[in-house]
């Protein structure tokens, strides 16, 4: 069982060292993280605030960005 663990955690780090998209998603999720704990934070002492918990930051960021890619995408906006 070890020998099989080990194996799945060789190919992960060779994916992850090869391949600059795993980069990439792993920065934004991280990135993803850390602004959702600002606007929880900035957000949980607001008298009246719509958001009261750190999951509901989680959701309400993912939902927005799923809306913009679908919006960019309806509408072929580009980025540059």
């Amino acid at each position: 069982m070890m020998n099989h663990f080990k194996r799945h955690a060789r190919f992960i780090k060779s994916v992850y060292v090869r391949m600059p998209f795993t980069k990439m998603v792993f920065l934004l999720v991280v990135l993803w993280l850390i602004f959702s704990a600002g606007v929880y934070f900035a957000e949980r002492d607001l008298e009246g605030a719509s958001i009261n918990s750190y999951g509901e930051v989680l959701y309400w960021g993912a939902l927005h960005f799923l809306l913009l890619v679908s919006l960019m995408h309806r509408y072929q906006l580009r980025l540059s």
